[in-house]
């Protein structure tokens, strides 16, 4: 048996269902969505000089926190 389950969300985004923890990792809204809400918009990334600007990732999930930050700065500076 498999310790996790894709499932696609709203926004058209994969997130995962925990057969362990009987739990999803991101809403049904989708995890794209959830990222930007909760970290993107937040952060006030307009504030920062992207030059310099470091990202970590501590590789606990499939990745969206550490895809959205790039995407936005790869927009504000094309």
């Amino acid at each position: 048996m498999r310790d996790y389950e894709p499932y696609f969300t709203e926004d058209g985004s994969i997130g995962l269902y925990s057969y362990a923890d009987k739990d999803v990792y991101h809403s049904k809204f989708g995890a794209l969505t959830e990222a930007w809400e909760k970290f993107i918009l937040p952060a006030n990334l307009d504030n920062f000089d992207f030059e310099n600007l470091k990202v970590l990732d501590v590789c606990y999930g499939i990745g969206y926190n550490t895809k959205n930050p790039l995407i936005y700065i790869g927009k504000a500076r094309a």
